[in-house]
């Protein structure tokens, strides 16, 4: 995930020609990254998920319209998905791929392309060849895994996926098994971080992996190898320490 250093805050303002614009209202671009953003009257159906390329490109992800489209110099292409909310496409083309209620997105150092397919309870990756393949997950719910490859992993609902700064974990919300699950990219093996599968409020300092959560949503890491975690439902911010307590 791209960090933008600033408090950015996006208003769709109507003008007299009805034309929709996006106005950047507080904070400035990183200059480093450089991505003017521009956008049109458009048919999205619930966009969940944004991040950009290396090349400054804009990647959606539909919840509902189970479309990915790329935005670039204010053209919107759309690339993938049909809108028939089902699980097909794997080791062909991305335009020929089908995705059942993406929820998030995230960009590698090399443009790769993770996509959490949320009813499809996987993670589809687009390669820089523009290849997809499901990389965790098995298309049916459950939980079962750790310890081995993701790819033969069961997830429950994966509703947000964001790299850490290096690039190299992918950390995960796996919403109804109640656990934040993160997958080496370089050996594919998943493990659970955080959350026992029950319900719960966890202790302050306890061990991660011993303690319940709640309504686990949203995941990210920093460069000191804390993981934060946002429970909506349990209406707090965690923040998992590199010692593995919460």
């Amino acid at each position: 995930m791209k960090l933008i250093p600033c408090i950015l805050l996006v208003a769709i303002v109507a003008t007299t020609q009805a034309e929709l614009k996006v106005t950047l209202i507080d904070g400035s671009w990183n200059p480093g990254e450089g991505c003017a953003v521009t956008t049109r009257p458009n048919p999205l159906h619930r966009p969940f998920g944004v991040d950009f390329d290396s090349k400054c490109r804009m990647w959606i992800v539909e919840l509902e319209g189970g479309r990915v489209h790329r935005l670039a110099n204010g053209v919107r292409a759309h690339v993938s998905g049909d809108g028939s909310k089902s699980y097909r496409g794997d080791g062909g083309p991305l335009g020929q791929a089908t995705f059942n209620g993406m929820h998030n997105i995230a960009i590698g150092p090399d443009d790769s392309v993770y996509i959490s397919d949320s009813w499809n309870h996987c993670i589809r990756k687009i390669d820089a060849n523009g290849q997809i393949t499901t990389i965790a997950g098995t298309g049916m719910p459950g939980f079962s895994g750790d310890g081995g490859q993701a790819s033969k992993a069961e997830f429950n609902y994966i509703m947000c996926i964001t790299l850490n700064p290096k690039g190299d974990k992918l950390h995960i919300a796996d919403l109804k098994n109640r656990r934040i699950r993160e997958m080496d990219l370089n050996s594919g093996i998943v493990k659970t971080i955080a959350g026992n599968g029950n319900r719960g409020i966890p202790k302050n300092g306890t061990m991660a992996t011993e303690a319940p959560l709640v309504d686990p949503r949203a995941v990210c890491s920093d460069e000191a190898g804390n993981v934060y975690v946002l429970k909506r439902g349990g209406h707090a911010q965690r923040v998992i320490r590199p010692d593995g307590k919460i």
